[in-house]
């Protein structure tokens, strides 16, 4: 079990809270239950009314896959051919 005591922490640049990423909150719930002993987990997560809907969107939505590889796909693959990694290449087209 995971619990959560608010969303928001103290930043002492800034002299006030700010929210906490969403990453490190979705890292936290991902520490409940662990698999080699535990078939489940549960996380409570503490927070304002105004960033319930928030966080709730973010722990029961699928977000689309981004990915940037195509771009950058022949730049990387001319760094493996000269680093010396790639011999040969085959290509292959479905």
């Amino acid at each position: 079990m995971v619990v959560i005591k608010g969303t928001e922490y103290y930043h002492p640049k800034s002299k006030r809270y700010v929210d906490m990423p969403m990453t490190d909150i979705l890292q936290m719930v991902g520490r409940a239950g662990r698999p080699q002993f535990e078939s489940s987990g549960k996380a409570f997560i503490y927070t304002t009314v105004e960033k319930e809907s928030f966080i709730k969107r973010f722990l029961y939505e699928r977000f689309p896959v981004e990915s940037s590889l195509l771009k950058q796909l022949s730049t990387h693959l001319n760094a493996e051919i000269q680093s010396g990694s790639l011999s040969h290449f085959n290509h292959c087209y479905e």
